[in-house]
């Protein structure tokens, strides 16, 4: 089993501090990261540095993929169902997911991940993502705070979630922490107990390749008081806190 972490200027100089010791750098973790990889020219420069230190386990489909793919060193790929501003009808999903599996069939992975919230629709039932997952030939990222804010808004038990999700075919899962203030949940925060537990759990349920921590916030929205994370800067709370959740996981999986 591997272990990933974001990519962001602090996890980079964790490992070569040798502070922290993952397999992968998971690219983009942020939203301000996403526009080096729609240029496969920019991205180069950028790739050849930060795999001389490990390689980057790509997240999303982009232009020109196949070169991302070489240039990254990424054993696979995993999306979202569906992007845009519109969910398209789930038969056309599926065809779309099922495309990208044979695409990609020489890869270890094409994994699709589940969505957070009521905000995309059927998207989030347990039963419709089974639907995808198995109809399209392709393997599951689980994202565990993800399940929690879908159980959430369906007004389900957590547990009870995630245990109708198809555990069986989990190849990654996302692991962070979530907060809550003044009745507003947000995600990509130091990794909590419940996550930690929950993280216990379900690898005695299920076997993936790769479980990829992917904190970091580009805002506190919520006002919890977490670290933030900025283009071309270094912040040492963040430092602290990634290196005590690369730790913490790293005792789970061994």
């Amino acid at each position: 089993m591997k272990l990933a972490c974001n990519y962001y200027a602090e996890t980079e100089a964790l490992v070569r501090e040798g502070r922290i010791d993952i397999d992968y750098f998971k690219f983009p973790g942020l939203g301000f990261q996403m526009d080096a990889l729609r240029d496969a020219d920019a991205f180069a420069p950028f790739a050849e540095r930060v795999r001389r230190l490990r390689p980057i386990l790509l997240h999303g489909v982009y232009p020109d993929m196949e070169r991302l793919i070489a240039l990254s060193g990424t054993p696979g790929v995993s999306l979202h169902p569906y992007q845009g501003p519109k969910m398209p009808p789930l038969r056309e999903i599926i065809e779309n997911l099922a495309a990208l599996r044979e695409k990609y069939a020489h890869m270890e992975f094409v994994s699709v991940e589940n969505f957070p919230n009521l905000k995309y629709g059927d998207c989030i039932k347990p039963e419709v993502i089974t639907e995808m997952v198995v109809q399209s030939g392709c393997d599951f990222l689980l994202d565990v705070s993800h399940a929690y804010c879908a159980a959430r808004d369906l007004r389900e038990d957590f547990r009870a979630y995630l245990s109708r999700l198809p555990l069986d075919r989990v190849s990654e899962i996302h692991i962070n922490g979530w907060a809550e203030k003044d009745g507003k949940l947000m995600c990509h925060v130091k990794i909590n107990e419940l996550g930690y537990r929950v993280l216990r759990e379900l690898l005695a349920v299920c076997s993936p390749k790769i479980i990829s921590i992917e904190y970091g916030r580009p805002d506190d929205r919520i006002g919890c008081g977490c670290p933030v994370m900025r283009p071309g800067e270094r912040n040492a709370a963040a430092m602290e806190e990634i290196a005590e959740q690369v730790e913490r996981i790293k005792e789970i999986i061994s």
